[in-house]
């Protein structure tokens, strides 16, 4: 997470608010963030998502949810009914689509306010699809899946993020791994060097 300072484990909460409106422009987790002071990685990440939220499906690349969906289920070869987990997903929109092909979707967020767009967008499209509120690091359900996604931004998406980048990363990697079922496929995206020197 190159240009956060740190601080004893935490970030300053001025450097969030810096590294948020180089990317995004002022949502309401500024206020959030400039109240709450200094806090963890963590905290300022769900805090970022949390004011996100509302405005999220108004970037362009949620346009592609559909060719997007299309590609998972080629690629992973996702039988008819396959249980799949979204790790990072956001509002929803993964799975709500995934959800509405048939699958059996369980979507795991850490930030509320993704989760609770998610739940009005699939409550909108008339799909089931299973919220959980979790930190990808902890998250785990035992060979319970056919297949794992984690297209997010917050996710493995941040890669070298946390306290300790070596071990956040290392965590959802086990995680995913761990909720596979034998044979079980996952797809994951992750920033590249390219794109983070492009942003800072």
């Amino acid at each position: 997470m190159a240009g956060l300072a740190r601080r004893g484990g935490a970030l300053d909460r001025h450097a969030i608010i810096r590294f948020c409106r180089r990317h995004d422009p002022p949502g309401p987790c500024f206020p959030q963030v400039a109240e709450e002071g200094r806090m963890s990685v963590h905290e300022g990440w769900r805090a970022f998502f949390d004011g996100h939220a509302p405005a999220y499906m108004q970037n362009v690349f949620t346009r592609n949810t559909q060719a997007e969906v299309a590609f998972l289920v080629d690629v992973l070869r996702l039988p008819p009914g396959a249980r799949i987990l979204d790790l990072g997903c956001g509002t929803g929109r993964h799975s709500v689509a995934l959800a509405g092909r048939g699958f059996q979707v369980v979507g795991v967020d850490l930030s509320h306010g993704m989760l609770r767009q998610a739940q009005l967008a699939a409550r909108e499209a008339e799909a089931r699809v299973a919220w959980i509120q979790a930190d990808a690091t902890r998250f785990s359900a035992p060979q319970a899946f056919d297949a794992a996604i984690c297209l997010c931004e917050g996710a493995f998406g941040l890669i070298g993020a946390g306290e300790d980048p070596q071990a956040h990363d290392a965590a959802i990697a086990r995680n995913l791994a761990h909720s596979l079922r034998p044979g079980g496929r996952l797809m994951l995206n992750a920033s590249n060097g390219l794109r983070l020197q492009a942003l800072h």
